[in-house]
Formats: structure tokens, C-alpha cells, sequence
């Protein structure tokens, strides 16, 4: 993957994380913000496929011609949830130009399906885990990345130990002599 590969899918990380901190407010304002949001992670996984996969697509393309042109280069695989993604994206319209949101059970699905959208699309198109995309797939140098794994490890486990020290201090006295 080259850098700009690895920031849209991290882009694509970072809108489906932002979309289920609004949808968790459980307020009418974000969740017009988390189907919007969703949307672009959506869209920039499309965008994304597309671009990796030459597949040609004018910048005004709609989502059924991405679908198109990305399956075309998929070689007898498809993109998944297709119908389900269409549904979304009206939605989406209604909802950004209508002001109009999808009923609670609609947009707990789209939570569900646009995720495991751009997680499957990403599998297919890149053959990569959306999970494990980040700048250390910048890192050509096994060595170098070893080291920055490692030292990556040793700080998490490092904040685990402290977390666990502070935690001893309140509890009890057979706790606090293993962990200080």
C-alpha cells in the first residue's frame, strides 16, 4: 500500500469511529451527523477501491457506477451488500436534503452494514484488514518495523502496569504486594 492508500483507509477508520460517537449521543442532531459521517466513510472506501483498482470514474460518478466499475476490476468477485448500500445512500439523500431521518430499526442496520461494507470491500479491493491499517504499513524496513512494534508493545504494557499500580492502591493488601 503507498501513503496515500494507507491515509484514505485510515480516513475510512477514522469516519466509521466519529459516525458511532454521535450515533451513541442518541440525539436527533448527531444522528443526522453519524448517517453523514458514515457516508463518508462509505464514499472513501469507494473512492479508495476505485483508485487502487483503476477503475475509471468521473468525479461525478453515483455510487451504482462505482459499483460497476469496481466489480468490473474485482475479476468474478463483487462488492457485498449492494442493495443494502443503495438503501443507505437514499437514505443518506433524504436525510441530508430532507431533513429527514430513517426510522430507529433503519438506522441500526446501516450501523451494522456500512462498517462491514467497507471492512469486506477493503478485504476484496486491497486484501488487507481495515483493522490493521496504519502508518506502519509505510515501513518497508522489517527490522525497523520489529523495533516499532516492539517499542509499541512495551509502551501499552508499560500504561497496563501503571493503570494496574494505581488500581492496587485500592484494593486489597494480597493485590497491592504482587503489583508494587
Amino acid at each position: 500500500m503507498n501513503e496515500k492508500q494507507v491515509q484514505q483507509l485510515m480516513q475510512v477508520k477514522y469516519y466509521l469511529t466519529l459516525a458511532e460517537a454521535q450515533r451513541r449521543l442518541a440525539q436527533r442532531a448527531a444522528n443526522f451527523a453519524a448517517i453523514n459521517l458514515l457516508h463518508e466513510a462509505f464514499e472513501s472506501t469507494l473512492i479508495a477501491l476505485a483508485e487502487h483498482l483503476n477503475a475509471a470514474t468521473s468525479e461525478r460518478a453515483t455510487v451504482d457506477q462505482y459499483f460497476n466499475k469496481i466489480d468490473e476490476r474485482l475479476a468474478g468477485r463483487s462488492l457485498p451488500f449492494r442493495v443494502k448500500m443503495m438503501q443507505f445512500n437514499r437514505a443518506r439523500v433524504l436525510a441530508k436534503h430532507a431533513l429527514t431521518l430513517p426510522d430507529d430499526h433503519s438506522l441500526n442496520s446501516f450501523f451494522g452494514t456500512v462498517p462491514e461494507f467497507c471492512a469486506e470491500a477493503i478485504r476484496l479491493g486491497f486484501d488487507a484488514e481495515l483493522d490493521d491499517v496504519n502508518l506502519l504499513n509505510l515501513v518497508v524496513d522489517v527490522e525497523t518495523k520489529t523495533f516499532i512494534v516492539e517499542a509499541i508493545g512495551y509502551r501499552n504494557n508499560q500504561f497496563f502496569l501503571m493503570d494496574l499500580q494505581a488500581s492496587a492502591k485500592h484494593s486489597s493488601p494480597c493485590l497491592k504486594s504482587v503489583l508494587m
